[in-house]
């Protein structure tokens, strides 16, 4: 984003926000609408849909409305109601999606071997992952596999258990998954070289990853 500028030679002033805590998006939201960039760039469904809010319940005084947004990596941008259409987002942003359609996705696993069981395990604090979970669902009649709906559990403190993606994994061979569907999920994606490749190589299951 910032080598685009570079190489077009326009001078830019970035104020780059981490957020660490969903909590503190008020706090940034109000600071951008002090500042007021001329252009805000956001990646990943949660802080795109922390700034813009829903396109038919974007609340003014708690979303930005009224100043350009590009957004990225949003896998569903209709499903997660950031936008109402693909082809008319109808409000002020536009942006990307980075995986395949889902169905397209599921036809390629079945190219690597029959599926009669997709087990998917995700995080269902990701609002993006209950949205791929929920669509997955509704694939299995038309594509012909059963769904094993594999959560990550929460912890005392509400949080997801990256620990227990392990015994998830476990859970999905002894109930006779096929495969092992790994969606655009921070959490298991982040976890998914130890936590799942490492077990399901032990089981002998293979996996499918959405994203890189």
């Amino acid at each position: 984003f910032r080598d685009f500028f570079a190489n077009a030679r326009i001078k830019v002033d970035y104020d780059m926000r981490v957020i660490a805590n969903m909590a503190d998006m008020p706090g940034h939201i109000e600071a951008l609408r002090e500042t007021k960039p001329d252009l805000i760039f956001t990646i990943f469904t949660p802080i795109t849909q922390a700034v813009l809010g829903s396109h038919d319940a974007a609340d003014k005084s708690k979303f930005i409305t009224d100043i350009p947004v590009v957004f990225s990596s949003v896998t569903n941008p209709v499903a997660s109601k950031v936008v109402p259409s693909l082809d008319a987002p109808g409000r002020n942003c536009t942006g990307t999606r980075h995986i395949a359609p889902l169905d397209t996705q599921v036809r390629t696993i079945s190219l690597m071997k029959p599926v009669k069981k997709l087990a998917i395990i995700y995080n269902p604090a990701e609002s993006n992952m209950v949205v791929t979970a929920d669509e997955l669902r509704t694939l299995q009649q038309p594509l012909g596999f059963q769904m094993l709906d594999k959560p990550v559990p929460m912890d005392a403190e509400k949080k997801p258990n990256a620990a227990a993606i392990p015994d998830l994994v476990r859970q999905a061979a002894k109930e006779g998954a096929d495969f092992i569907y790994i969606g655009p999920d921070t959490l298991v994606g982040s976890n998914n070289s130890k936590a799942v490749a490492d077990t399901a190589l032990e089981l002998k299951i293979p996996t499918f990853c959405a994203t890189e």
